[in-house]
């Protein structure tokens, strides 16, 4: 690993992933701006269920969020990220009263932050959890396993039996997504919100179908994947399991 000037060790060229989760856009995007300014990869969310779709199709290394995402109890949304990942949570919230920070950590938060945050405090703490994180340690992650199809999330590899599978980084998005939650029938905008962001453009639900097209002809033509016309797709897999 190397080190800066500081002595601090530099993670800035390994593409760490980070979640955030925060309704305010405006913090929004001074934090991503911070952290893709550092080198980090970042995926954003606004909401409880488009938390746990990014959690699941992108696996990120860390996960940095706001305390009470709006309907939801904060308590439980922490606990909710802590039954998908093992990844760090780092709550950032203006709640200053020393009995709910504990609470947070004890529910399954890493670390908790106050707002207004220190940049160089925030970033030496994302650091320090990352050291302490199965990501940085290279551990194994979790996988879909079904008759014929493997998914690795960890190292983003698909597996058709023994032939690896080279997808598209959208089409390895969209498959990881539908086997994460497979079973579940997700809508075309759930899909697309959770792949390409906030696209309302009319080509959208084209441009997904172009690519399920493409994944199932990489794949060989398993019938792994099915479509609900008018409303989605969902894996669907009478022996697929989850590790």
């Amino acid at each position: 690993m190397a080190y800066n000037g500081s002595g601090v060790q530099d993670m800035s060229n390994n593409k760490f992933k980070i979640l955030t989760v925060d309704t305010d856009i405006k913090a929004q995007r001074r934090l991503s701006e911070l952290l893709t300014g550092e080198g980090y990869k970042v995926i954003s969310a606004a909401s409880d269920a488009e938390t746990v779709l990014l959690l699941k199709s992108h696996m990120p290394d860390i996960v940095i969020s706001e305390l009470l995402p709006p309907g939801t109890d904060g308590l439980r949304f922490i606990g909710r990220i802590t039954e998908i990942t093992d990844a760090p949570i780092i709550i950032l919230s203006s709640e200053t009263d020393g009995n709910i920070k504990a609470a947070a950590l004890d529910a399954g938060a890493s670390d908790y932050v106050t707002k207004p945050y220190c940049e160089a405090e925030l970033s030496a703490r994302i650091r320090m959890c990352l050291r302490n994180s199965r990501a940085f340690r290279n551990s194994d992650g979790s996988s879909f396993k079904s008759r014929t199809l493997t998914v690795d999330y960890r190292a983003r590899r698909v597996f058709s039996g023994e032939r690896e599978v080279k997808l598209t980084q959208n089409e390895y998005n969209i498959l990881a997504l539908l086997t994460a939650e497979s079973g579940k029938m997700l809508t075309y905008r759930e899909i697309i919100k959770a792949v390409w962001g906030d696209y309302p453009d009319s080509g959208s639900i084209k441009k997904l179908q172009v690519n399920i097209a493409n994944i199932r002809k990489k794949l060989g033509g398993a019938d792994l994947i099915k479509n609900q016309a008018g409303v989605g797709y969902r894996a669907d897999d009478g022996s697929a399991k989850q590790d």
